[in-house]
């Protein structure tokens, strides 16, 4: 069965949510019931020598900050320490 696009759960599967989560897999990515944005690392493996800018979890207002947020981690894991 598909979920029709203005159900919730046609929200979650094609929302801006769902579109975080296709992007960053390795996140667990939700919002809050106040409405931010927030993500946790899956697997909660912290590098040996972690960068100061290192996050577990994000939030931000949006989906746009939300993503930028998890670029700028995803950019600290290709950046030497």
């Amino acid at each position: 069965m598909v979920a029709a696009r203005g159900s919730a759960a046609g929200a979650e599967m094609f929302g801006p949510l769902a579109a975080i989560r296709r992007q960053f897999p390795g996140w667990q990515a939700w919002r809050s019931d106040a409405g931010r944005f927030w993500a946790t690392r899956v697997g909660g493996r912290r590098p040996a020598w972690p960068q100061a800018e290192w996050a577990m979890t994000v939030d931000g207002d949006g989906p746009g900050e939300i993503r930028a947020a998890l670029e700028r981690q995803e950019s600290l894991a290709a950046e030497p320490g």
